[in-house]
């Protein structure tokens, strides 16, 4: 038992020292919002050995253990992963951002439980799984593209007088404000 301790305390080490940071840096990059970062970046590195451990089980014949280990994974993420998050440091979540995720969360498990109850996955199951999660990113993209647009828009809406001294006051900005806008 101290070794699996052992373990999982070299695994934080590992992932906050280089995963983290790497994980930063490519978003920054890539100008993603934290959002975006962890619906892609973060999701990919997370999952790909989710990805290959279920290939792997699938090419030895242990589909239970496959569908084990993804629903085990996931329960785990959510349950032990976000629980001790809590207790290391509290953390708020704006509730329109979290219930979007829960509820496509509780959408997955319900496809999930459809597809065991059936106790067979084929290839129509795999598309539509691919393209519920799709569909999750593109609402999360819509949404932070929405939530950039309206950001422009409340920037644009101020009146000459509100604007810092500091911001790019130039002839065309009071044009844009006598524009009604």
């Amino acid at each position: 038992m101290s070794c699996l301790l052992m373990l999982f305390g070299a695994i934080s080490v590992v992932a906050s020292d280089f995963f983290c940071p790497n994980l930063q840096t490519i978003s920054a990059k890539l100008q993603l919002s934290e959002s975006m970062a962890g619906v892609t970046v973060l999701a990919l590195g997370n999952g790909s050995p989710d990805l290959f451990s279920t290939f792997s089980a699938m090419d030895t014949g242990a589909g239970s253990l496959a569908i084990g280990e993804l629903i085990g994974a996931a329960f785990f993420i959510v349950a032990v992963v976000a629980g001790c998050m809590g207790i290391i440091k509290p953390f708020q979540s704006q509730r329109v951002t979290f219930m979007r995720d829960a509820s496509f969360l509780t959408g997955a498990i319900m496809i999930i439980t459809w597809i065991v109850y059936h106790q067979g996955i084929y290839w129509y199951h795999s598309v539509l799984l691919i393209a519920y999660y799709l569909c999750y990113v593109s609402v999360v993209v819509f949404g932070a593209y929405s939530k950039n647009i309206d950001n422009e828009i409340n920037d644009y809406s101020q009146k000459p007088e509100q604007i810092s001294p500091k911001s790019d006051i130039d002839e065309t900005t009071h044009l844009l404000y006598q524009g009604g806008w």
